[in-house]
């Protein structure tokens, strides 16, 4: 992994995605669609300012400057939603076209400075989430199939979880947030993770990045951010159905018996690989067939957060974390797979 670049202007965070330039990526035709926008909004092309406008694309290399009291959104991939505050400058780093089996569109941004709200969670199940790689100062992010509100000044950089989870690089190592409400604050004291009991309310975050004079845009915003705290469902399973037992020999209940105290138990541990962890178990098992269709088996497993219930895409079964450990790095060869890790399975 490249090294964090000291805090500064925002450019300084293109470092971390110097080895991803190219000009493939600028003549991929890919593009940021602008939804709606109030204020003062101006758009940079090769060092040229000019206002912004509805509809009108973004392409890479493309600039967006918002005034003290102006707001934009923008499509990401095909359903996802990203919001700018005040004061805020984003700079569309590049673009990569959807592929198979994933079918999404793959958004290199940088948060030179400001705040901006990401959801790339899609509205219908049947899509497949956005995936946004965001440079914040020094904090490197995916959101991917998840929500979270992000701000970048000089005094700090933070990333507060809205919905799902992400993986966070930060000059501390790699973190994870996981519990909706979370938030994570890089400043001159380091790194910090603080839960969603310490942070409270993130209404004050959330009315920044949201249209004041908007009510339709501002209301879908805070209720995806509020979507998290409804208790859902238990990952369903088949039900079970008990099989009497046959009846055995005296000798044979007793061979039975010795062989069951020298095997392993039923419910022995074993570890496995996540891909992606998502708070949906439907799109959870889209995501597992799409993994399995393109050669990578895998499957849902249900696990208990803080925030509720989330679904973990888990491939691989292994009897030891050692042997999880040895096929870890071609899994996260795999494109938009860097975040993978190992976690113990039932």
């Amino acid at each position: 992994m490249m090294g964090f670049a000291k805090r500064g202007p925002g450019l300084m965070a293109l470092a971390v995605f110097a080895s991803l330039a190219g000009s493939a990526y600028a003549a991929t035709g890919t593009r940021l669609d602008i939804v709606r926008l109030s204020g003062d909004v101006l758009r940079e092309q090769a060092s040229v300012a000019r206002a912004l406008e509805v509809p009108e694309p973004l392409n890479a290399g493309d600039r967006v400057h918002t005034g003290g009291a102006s707001h934009v959104a923008l499509q990401v991939g095909r359903t996802g939603l990203a919001t700018l505050g005040p004061d805020t400058t984003l700079r569309i780093h590049s673009l990569l076209p959807p592929e198979p089996p994933a079918r999404m569109q793959l958004s290199k941004l940088v948060l030179e400075q400001g705040s901006i709200n990401i959801d790339t969670r899609p509205k219908d199940p049947a899509q497949p989430p956005s995936d946004v790689r965001l440079n914040a100062g020094v904090l490197k992010l995916r959101v991917f199939g998840a929500a979270a509100w992000i701000r970048h000044d000089d005094a700090a950089d933070e990333v507060c979880l809205l919905h799902g989870a992400i993986e966070v690089g930060t000059p501390d190592g790699p973190q994870r947030l996981d519990e909706p409400g979370s938030c994570l604050l890089s400043d001159g004291a380091g790194t910090k993770v603080r839960s969603a009991r310490q942070v409270g309310s993130l209404a004050a975050r959330l009315q920044l990045t949201a249209f004041p004079n908007d009510d339709d845009l501002r209301d879908e915003i805070l209720q995806r951010a509020q979507a998290q705290a409804r208790p859902r469902a238990a990952f369903p399973t088949a039900p079970r159905t008990e099989q009497p037992a046959a009846a055995q020999p005296a000798a044979a209940t007793a061979a039975a018996a010795v062989t069951s105290n020298t095997a392993a138990p039923a419910n022995r541990e074993s570890w496995g690989i996540v891909l992606g962890s998502v708070s949906d178990a439907q799109r959870a098992a889209a995501e597992a067939e799409r993994f399995s269709a393109d050669g990578l088996q895998a499957r849902v497993v249900p696990a208990k957060v803080s925030g509720g219930t989330t679904y973990r895409i888990i491939s691989g079964q292994f009897a030891t974390k050692d042997a999880a450990n040895a096929m870890l790095p071609s899994v996260r060869a795999r494109r938009g797979l860097q975040g993978a890790w190992i976690v113990a399975t039932p």
